[in-house]
């Protein structure tokens, strides 16, 4: 754990849960001060005290930052990815009122390709301030700084150790493209000694790591459905399901 991280932002980087506005209020570039005690009318506290992410100094977030924040809370609330919260749930009249994991907010953080959060997360990596959810995510070189700490390197390239084989591919591999981008995340996840792998496990690799597969688009991603066209027919938007992911990762695994 580093200490040059300014220890709100250590704490609540630190911390099991996070309450979902808080998240929001990060991946804006905000560290909110004090315990949450629900929003400004639906929307991010306004008369909160925040520090700034990228210098630890207190200010007052202007109409602009607080709008960046009820962006990522619309984000939030639109998505419906299954995301486990904190028991009992504190409710004050909107859904990002409860808490998830650290963890969990920065897989749905992610995906939103937001260079602040990016840079955030992987600060914190290298900091050994969180675990790395994603150590097969797409690497990429980053040389940022969070308070005065510069993490700078290859994120994602972290030495893999022999691999534990913990399920086995069937050696045909699918022609379907979409099952085909299916069957390149069983084999990253099979090499990287990880256990056998669920739909949800999917879904969200697709929404962090945005990937590519000849012949196919990725339209959107949620919770329960990835939505997707074929190159040659852009106008029909298919749907692979997450019932049906979870079909098709028991035909193409098998456990000896």
């Amino acid at each position: 754990m580093s200490d040059d991280f300014f220890p709100e932002l250590r704490n609540i980087l630190d911390a099991q849960w996070i309450v979902i506005a808080d998240a929001c209020a990060l991946f804006a570039g905000w560290c909110p001060l004090g315990d949450f005690d629900g929003g400004s009318f639906g929307g991010p506290n306004t008369v909160r005290q925040y520090k700034r992410v990228a210098t630890g100094e207190i200010a007052v977030p202007s109409e602009k930052d607080f709008a960046e924040m009820r962006m990522f809370q619309d984000k939030w609330i639109e998505s419906d990815f299954d995301i486990q919260l904190k028991e009992p749930h504190i409710l004050y009249g909107d859904g990002v009122s409860h808490a998830c994991s650290v963890t969990d907010a920065f897989k749905v953080g992610l995906g939103w390709r937001d260079e602040r959060i990016d840079n955030l997360y992987d600060a914190a990596v290298e900091a050994n301030i969180i675990a790395d959810a994603f150590p097969i995510r797409r690497s990429h070189s980053v040389s940022i700084g969070v308070t005065g700490v510069t993490a700078t390197g290859e994120v994602g390239q972290a030495e893999i150790p022999e691999p534990r084989l913990q399920f086995y591919l069937r050696d045909k591999e699918p022609k379907k493209p979409i099952v085909k981008l299916l069957y390149r995340f069983l084999k990253e996840v099979h090499g990287a000694g990880r256990p056998k792998p669920t739909a949800h496990d999917f879904i969200m690799w697709v929404h962090v790591t945005d990937p590519t597969e000849p012949f196919i688009t990725i339209e959107s991603v949620g919770g329960k459905v990835i939505k997707y066209f074929e190159n040659s027919a852009p106008d029909e938007i298919l749907e692979y399901k997450r019932s049906t992911i979870s079909t098709a990762i028991a035909d193409l695994t098998t456990e000896k």
